[in-house]
């Protein structure tokens, strides 16, 4: 029986879809070209299905079970089990992401995962189908995706060989440990989901809001130092913080994100440096924390630790 924990199941329940290439694949599979060109289409495709969701934070084994509904490039997952999670729903809608917890009524507002142009993550990571299998009936390429730089698995999919369709997903650490993975029980490609399903009023959507433009473009800090393949993407947002507001950057390779929280530091708060701790908000992400002046930058996200600490530093 899996064990259950308090993690906030809406942030795992991420889209793992465009993914890079790789060396020609062996006789009989598909190229790296076909798979990149199937993972594309499969984000098109309408479905509904029942998922399983496995987390294993710190060597426990966390588990939940989902519907998800997907059609117009939009995904909804509502948790059915355990009983304390469920009516949760998420709504992935492009670069947006909405939470809505179980017995309330407003939508948390936030990021999606953001998904880059498939062709840039080709510089980041490889992909090449390893065989084959069957996941919910249904047969299915499987897909290692390793990072270009360090060679470690960051994924392994499970791809459906008709419509594309990621089947199951295994999710790893940057220090190649497993952490999550998703995996389809049933899935249904004659459903059509009903539109309503990924509508909701404006009124009802709380969360992160648009910057103002500020008149310096040095208002906003910015680190001198990305690691490797990582670039800016979206435009800096504003987020209500415990003590203070805070701006929020992203940064993104292609396949994984993360995101950096700057602030000033409150009144009476200690500019003393905080030790690494694992991600609240975020399962699996380290959060690190630096104080520049009367700045306090937090930086979050899964990442060797010496390169988000390389980064934190770095802002002016």
């Amino acid at each position: 029986m899996c064990r259950l924990a308090s993690l906030r199941i809406g942030a795992l329940v991420a889209a793992v879809l465009f993914l890079g290439a790789a060396p020609p694949a062996a006789s009989g599979s598909p190229t790296p070209s076909a798979l990149l060109q199937l993972l594309e289409a499969g984000n098109r495709v309408p479905y509904q299905g029942t998922q399983q969701i496995e987390m294993f934070p710190q060597g426990r084994r966390v588990c939940a079970t989902a519907t998800v509904a997907h059609m117009h490039r939009s995904t909804r997952t509502e948790i059915q089990a355990p009983a304390r999670l469920r009516g949760m729903v998420i709504l992935e809608r492009g670069r947006e992401r909405l939470v809505r917890r179980p017995g309330e009524e407003r939508w948390q507002a936030s990021p999606s995962v953001t998904i880059l142009h498939p062709r840039y993550i080709l510089r980041n990571y490889t992909i090449a189908a390893a065989g084959s299998g069957q996941i919910a009936g249904q047969a299915a390429w499987i897909v290692p995706v390793r990072s270009r730089a360090t060679g470690k698995l960051a994924r392994k999919l499970w791809l459906d060989r008709q419509t594309g369709v990621v089947l199951r997903a295994e999710h790893y650490s940057w220090a190649s440990r497993l952490i999550y993975v998703t995996q389809f029980k049933s899935i249904d490609y004659t459903a059509r989901p009903a539109a309503s399903q990924f509508e909701v009023p404006a009124d009802q959507i709380v969360g992160e809001s648009p910057l103002p433009a500020p008149p310096d473009p040095s208002a906003v800090p910015k680190p001198t130092y990305l690691p490797p393949g990582f670039r800016p993407v979206g435009k800096p947002q504003q987020v209500r913080m415990r003590r203070s507001t805070a701006i929020h950057l992203r940064y993104a390779d292609g396949l994984n994100v993360l995101s950096a929280f700057i602030r000033k530091l409150a009144p009476g708060e200690s500019p003393k440096r905080r030790p690494p701790s694992p991600s609240g908000d975020q399962p699996f992400s380290l959060a690190i924390h630096h104080v520049k002046g009367d700045l306090r930058i937090t930086l979050i996200g899964d990442l060797n630790p010496v390169e988000l600490r390389k980064m934190a530093e770095s802002f002016e």
